[in-house]
């Protein structure tokens, strides 16, 4: 809970953005608020703050990095000094001296932070009550599960050890639960955003390596085709814009495309027997195909076109069947590991591939620092089919004296995002993401295996009619199931096969008993959504409170500061004289901004209409050539005909010359009509508007007709002149 209240208040400071001068900048109000609350710290060296801090917000800064935020502290201090002496000083040796600063500042934010954990707390334990697990019903269980992506993020940037520790799927289902109430979300979102903002205490941000290759997993690419859940299409496409423009190329193991046409061709046999499992697992394909209404034909077509998809859509380079690598990963220790946790034998060939060309991407060496990683196998969140018990496939990694090679979308997203702020990537973005994935995993993780649910599946299709098992039934009993209600679904499997009877009527059995528990939980919650409402209405008087205390504070600053106005009337009549001068000048370089910005305007404009009078001309072209071809093929079909009924000694003659024999002239004029056809048929697509804005879309338009940002062209002019 002290983490909690500090991720709370890191997340307010950054939101602020009046302390956004470095990465350490936002821990100076925690240490400020130390300095003053501890009056016995005599400042023999820094490890005393050290100490102090982890006792009351239960973060570990290490000595080193303390030092520099003194050093900061010190700056702003002596900065505002009225007198010779300076108010603090640190020194070399790690010790440090103050004078009269008082460190008064963000109280009232570290009273609110505060205030907005222990509603979090008392809301998550109302919750834990209603769903009937107590031995859930902790504290500080929906704090550590926000924390868990800043665990990872420790594991890649520090090496730190990983979090062993189940998921808690209840604190899951608790955020999932309380998305749509932001007046609550929002307070999670701030604990999680302060909880991957505390990684700067172990990375000292840099931009990361732009040369750099990600070896995308079939899970990945499944995501990026949009047959997962909405939001995970929205991640993995955020990662490809975001490391295209840092210099990142993408490769696919032709395994991998096998291996996701083989998943596909599945989908496509069982989609509509699939009940259960689409039922229970919002991030199964069979979800995706209901979402965007696509059929088994459109689960085929996109499996035909799925190279070229990859290749000419994404740019992404396929990696043929690698004999020399598929025979080193059939006899390493990766595959035998892989075995065990794999549903079959060639997925887990697959993975230990995919491992084996990271590293020896890598040059076989372990690396502990990640900007030195050149390569990285990429996966988003691992589904319940991939693993067992919830393992990620990066606890797998037997090499443990460096990093691993596979690393999760939403990890790879927090790192870039914490080396390279100024990529266009906002917060929000980040924390949405990273909360998404975070619940998406750990629900998905709980979920039986997919051969149980089939098997499921199949008994429920088996039985329905003779033991009328209706939709409500099915939809109930796999609530239960996604709930964690029924956790030994297998047992249902076997009662069907034991007895039909007895099979039905436990489903029966269980529907009635999620109707009785909707009915009980949906008063409950509504009386924890009213009990949220009055703790902010409880919040909010608090708010109000320490607003009050804080003028009353402001009003005897200002008193202490019209003392001093006497001393500074000379300094300020200059800083008057100096303001003028400089909004004069603020005045012209406004005016000269405005007229390179209309100069920009006009630029981009005239670079839009050139780029439409290209493609234009393109489509122009292809349409005539179309054209042209469907006339060339129709006079030679003519041609044909009339000979054929005109003059057959011609005919005869015209056959030989295309290397025909006789009886092959019925055959060779419907070919030349089939051709004709596609021909036609290929034409008439430009007639099509949709057809013709979709091909202006895979037209590649030329680096001099690409519209140049607004710096470059201002820094190019400026060159001209």
């Amino acid at each position: 809970m002290r983490r909690a209240v500090a991720y709370s208040l890191l997340a307010h400071i950054k939101d602020s953005g009046s302390l956004t001068n470095g990465p350490l900048d936002i821990f100076v109000p925690l240490v400020k608020n130390i300095l003053h609350k501890k009056k016995d710290i005599k400042g023999a060296h820094v490890s005393e703050i050290c100490e102090t801090l982890q006792m009351e917000y239960g973060l570990d800064i290490p000595s080193p990095v303390m030092l520099q935020i003194l050093r900061l502290i010190a700056n702003e201090a002596n900065k505002n000094s009225h007198g010779d002496k300076p108010e603090m000083t640190v020194n070399n040796d790690g010790s440090f001296w103050i004078e009269n600063y008082i460190f008064d500042d963000y109280i009232d934010e570290i009273q609110k932070s505060r205030d907005d954990v222990n509603q979090i707390k008392k809301l998550y334990s109302q919750f834990c009550k209603i769903v009937g697990i107590a031995e859930e019903n902790n504290e500080n269980a929906i704090f550590h599960f926000i924390e868990r992506n800043r665990v990872e993020i420790s594991y890649y940037l520090s090496h730190n050890d990983r979090c062993n520790e189940q998921e808690s799927v209840t604190a899951a289902k608790f955020v999932e639960m309380f998305k749509s109430r932001p007046e609550v979300y929002n307070k999670l979102r701030d604990m999680y955003l302060g909880s991957i903002l505390t990684s700067y205490i172990e990375f000292h941000p840099q931009n990361v390596k732009m040369d750099v290759e990600l070896l995308l997993d079939t899970n990945f690419i499944v995501s990026l085709l949009d047959l997962n859940t909405k939001e995970s299409t929205r991640t993995c496409n955020t990662l490809i814009s975001v490391c295209k423009n840092l210099g990142y190329t993408f490769t696919v193991l032709q395994d991998t495309i096998d291996e996701i046409q083989s998943l596909l061709a599945y989908k496509s046999e069982n989609l509509n027997t699939a009940i259960i499992a689409k039922a229970i697992n919002k991030e199964d394909i069979y979800n995706a195909c209901e979402r965007r209404h696509l059929s088994s034909v459109d689960l085929d077509r996109l499996s035909d076109n799925l190279a070229e998809t990859l290749t000419q859509t994404y740019k992404f380079s396929i990696k043929p069947h690698p004999e020399s690598l598929r025979n080193k990963a059939r006899y390493s220790k990766e595959y035998e590991t892989l075995r065990k946790v794999r549903n079959t034998d060639k997925a887990a060939l697959h993975d230990a591939m995919a491992i084996i060309y990271v590293r020896e991407k890598r040059n076989n060496k372990a690396i502990r620092e990640f900007e030195k990683c050149n390569c990285w196998f990429v996966n988003n969140a691992i589904s319940h089919d991939s693993d067992t018990n919830g393992t990620r496939l990066g606890e797998l990694q037997l090499n443990k004296s460096g990093l691993p090679e596979i690393i999760k979308v939403d990890d790879l997203l927090n790192i870039i995002w914490l080396s390279n702020p100024q990529i266009d990537l906002s917060k929000d973005e980040i924390i949405d993401m990273g909360v998404t994935s975070l619940i998406s995993y750990t629900i998905n993780s709980s979920l039986p295996k997919s051969r149980i649910i089939k098997e499921l599946d199949d008994n429920i299709q088996k039985y329905r009619k003779d033991y009328n098992l209706t939709d409500k039934d099915v939809v109930n009993l796999s609530t239960r199931i996604a709930n964690r209600q029924i956790k030994d679904v297998d047992s249902l499997n076997q009662l069907a096969k034991n007895d039909a009877q007895a099979f039905a009527i436990r489903v029966k059995d269980e529907s009635r008993k999620e109707e009785l528990a909707r009915t009980i939980s949906a008063r409950k919650f509504e009386e924890l959504f009213k009990t949220a409402g009055n703790l902010i209405k409880e919040l909010q008087s608090n708010k109000e409170n320490l607003q009050k205390k804080h003028e009353e504070r402001m009003e005897a600053l200002d008193a202490k500061e019209s003392a001093l106005k006497s001393e500074s009337a000379r300094l300020k009549d200059k800083e008057s004289e100096m303001k003028r001068e400089k909004d004069s000048l603020s005045a012209q370089i406004s005016e000269k901004d405005a007229l390179l910005r209309n100069l920009y305007d006009k630029y981009c404009r005239d670079m839009e209409s050139e780029r439409e009078a290209y493609l234009k001309r393109i489509v122009k072209k292809k349409k005539r050539n179309s054209i042209i071809w469907v006339i060339i093929l129709g006079i030679i079909i003519l041609f044909a005909f009339f000979l054929q009924f005109f003059d057959n000694s011609l005919y005869s003659h015209f056959i030989a010359f295309v290397g025909g024999s006789k009886g092959w002239g019925w055959i060779l004029s419907i070919a030349l009509l089939i051709i004709e056809y596609f021909v036609i048929n290929k034409a008439a697509k430009f007639y099509d508007p949709v057809y013709v804005e979709d091909y202006k879309e895979t037209i590649k338009i030329p680096d001099k007709l690409i519209t140049k940002s607004y710096e470059v062209y201002i820094r190019e002019a400026q060159q001209i002149n």
